[in-house]
């Protein structure tokens, strides 16, 4: 089951809490904006099984993988059901940057889609497990891997070695990387 939910504050609203939910064959985004309703409402479907769910900082854009595919979508505009957009195959897990740059990592790229829709850059891997997105994205590639991209054009950086990781998140400001290397110790990395 698809367990993500995505909470956004925007300038001069209200809380809103973002949610995919899986509802037969579609996964539901819904809204509920805290303290004005009681219950969350439906604003899209989209097509398939859903696998991750994003929401951009500033709560504008958001993403949804299925079996389908990849799907990127406006939350403010009039008709979000008219703004999805496949983006991508389906793919492992979406994550946004705070410029609303979408990243998608599937096993073998990533990929680098900007605010207008258009792919900025793919670049390869060899085994993309997980995702985290700062100031730079970096990907768990293979079990120990840390690659670290430029969002401009993809350079990529491979990060210190640490021994296998089971886990990668990115800080609140986007400049620390935090990984949980060997089951047992955490490693932070600053991202530049």
């Amino acid at each position: 089951s698809l367990d993500r939910s995505a909470t956004t504050l925007s300038g001069g609203e209200a809380q809103r809490i973002r949610l995919a939910t899986q509802i037969g064959s579609a996964l539901e985004v819904r809204v509920l904006r805290v303290g004005r309703e009681r219950t969350p409402r439906g604003v899209l479907r989209v097509p398939g099984t859903g696998r991750a769910f994003a929401v951009d900082p500033s709560g504008t854009y958001g993403a949804a993988v299925t079996d389908q595919g990849t799907y990127r979508f406006g939350l403010k505009v009039a008709d979000p059901t008219a703004s999805l957009t496949k983006v991508a195959g389906p793919a492992g897990d979406v994550e946004f940057g705070k410029d609303a740059t979408l990243y998608v990592l599937d096993a073998k790229q990533l990929h680098a889609v900007s605010a207008d829709g258009a792919v900025k850059w793919t670049r390869p891997l060899v085994d993309g497990r997980r995702l985290a997105v700062g100031v730079r994205p970096v990907v768990l590639d293979g079990t120990d891997t840390l690659i670290a991209f430029s969002p401009q054009n993809g350079a990529q950086d491979v990060l210190a070695p640490v021994g296998p990781i089971q886990d990668l998140v990115a800080s609140a400001d986007g400049r620390w990387i935090g990984v949980i290397a060997e089951a047992r110790r955490a490693v932070l990395f600053r991202l530049q």
